[in-house]
């Protein structure tokens, strides 16, 4: 059975990236750096996606959160808002627009 090639994907990066980290007492999300997606928004992508029957297209995918009303705290500015307001999407990519170090998800 022929070797299957990830090059240019997230998984044949981190395949990548670990190999070269192994050892070093890096870790693989520092030396991918926002190539990890946050816990919280990688679990909604894979929720929308799964929803979506095969489309891949993100156009609904900030009504898609807004719907799901998951609450978080913006640290550095004192106050709780909702996670579609920290989160942008441009075609077909999408980021925080918060360091997730300022942010902390309530759960519930």
């Amino acid at each position: 059975m022929g070797a299957v090639s990830h090059e240019g994907s997230l998984r044949g990066r981190v395949a990548v990236v670990a190999g070269a980290t192994r050892g070093t007492g890096r870790g693989i999300a520092a030396a991918l750096g926002e190539a990890v997606p946050n816990t919280e928004l990688f679990r909604r992508l894979a929720e929308y996606f799964a929803l979506g029957a095969g489309d891949v297209s993100l156009a609904g995918f900030m009504a898609f959160l807004a719907s799901h009303n998951d609450r978080l705290y913006v640290i550095s500015d004192g106050h709780a808002t909702g996670f579609d307001t920290v989160v942008e999407v441009d075609g077909q990519t999408v980021r925080l627009t918060r360091e997730v170090t300022d942010l902390i998800f309530v759960e519930g």
